[in-house]
């Protein structure tokens, strides 16, 4: 079977392991031959004829959770130990697994463990700060001659919104570099380097374009990822350059 062919009965399937419903990434699945010699598509445990682990986590990696959630010690244990069955498996190797998770209400970014279920490392997503707010330092970077002002250093972006310009598309990455991405994100639940995008205005939303970063998101396009970790920014090309220098 073709990875098309797969990629297709992974979309259609949502993504979930048709035995025991794991969501998977569709280059960790397999298509294995049922009772009645139908093909099912299944995730790596099941493929082995294996439960999936039960996951155990350390007191150090527990209490940070607890300190991140404000969750008590009990709590943040048992979300820790549930929380891969219902985010996706992106990576699966020899000696570890590795899940993703795009919903920043579950808290958690990537997850890292080992195949008995030992939980060895967890990426949180940026934590939102309560209460009174000081007022940032205007952060500016310059790409091609051209001056940008910071808006976020990290966003989630969903793919739908980004655009890419002509000038790019008329060189496109090397598919070495594409792929190194991709083996990056599979391994890490994140791309190496950030995409930067302009955030473009309009009257019925937001959109953006792409300035740095095009390997990336040809890669986040095969991964099938919905969204996309980014820096975003605003032009500060019609700024006069003795106010931008001094906004530095």
């Amino acid at each position: 079977m073709t990875f098309e062919e797969i990629t297709k009965i992974h979309t259609e399937l949502d993504g979930q392991c048709q035995k025991c419903h794991q969501r998977c990434d569709k280059r960790v699945v397999s298509m294995v031959a049922d009772d009645d010699d139908s093909l099912l598509m299944v995730c790596p445990d099941c493929k082995q004829g294996k439960e999936r682990p039960f996951f155990k986590v350390s007191s150090n990696i527990a209490e940070f959770c607890s300190q991140y959630t404000g969750w008590n010690m009990n709590q943040a244990i048992q979300y820790l130990q549930f929380i891969p069955l219902g985010i996706t498996l992106i990576h699966h190797n020899e000696n570890t697994r590795s899940y993703w998770n795009w919903d920043k209400a579950k808290h958690i970014f990537a997850m890292e463990t080992d195949h008995m279920g030992n939980i060895l490392d967890v990426k949180y997503y940026p934590k939102k700060t309560k209460g009174n707010r000081r007022l940032k330092k205007e952060k500016n970077i310059k790409l091609k001659n051209t001056w940008y002002k910071v808006v976020s250093d990290r966003e989630s972006i969903n793919l739908k919104r980004i655009t890419v310009s002509e000038e790019f598309k008329a060189s496109p990455p090397s598919s070495e570099k594409v792929a190194k991405n991709i083996a990056y994100f599979e391994k890490h639940g994140c791309f190496e380097k950030p995409v930067i995008l302009e955030k473009i205005s309009n009257s019925k939303k937001n959109s953006y374009m792409i300035i740095d970063g095009y390997s990336a998101f040809i890669a986040a396009q095969e991964l099938n990822l919905r969204v996309l970790e980014a820096m975003t920014v605003l032009s500060l090309i019609r700024t006069e350059p003795s106010l931008i220098k001094s906004r530095q």
